[in-house]
């Protein structure tokens, strides 16, 4: 039990360090770079348009 309490303590002192240390500014740059790329290609293909058609053809019994 001792033992348990020890690890969990150290779990809950390390973790967040650990867990801040993923984000340095290099990471940042890099993944707003990752987001709006996929934002561009949300927008090329229309996924809503897209989604909304297929849903429709799908409510009323057709194939799409």
């Amino acid at each position: 039990m001792r033992y348990a309490c020890a690890v969990t303590a150290c779990v809950l002192l390390v973790a967040p360090r650990v867990a801040t240390a993923q984000e340095t500014p290099t990471e940042k740059v890099a993944a707003a770079d990752v987001i709006r790329r996929m934002n561009e290609l949300e927008r090329s293909l229309a996924l809503p348009q897209l989604v909304a058609r297929l849903t429709a053809a799908t409510t009323h019994g057709a194939t799409p």
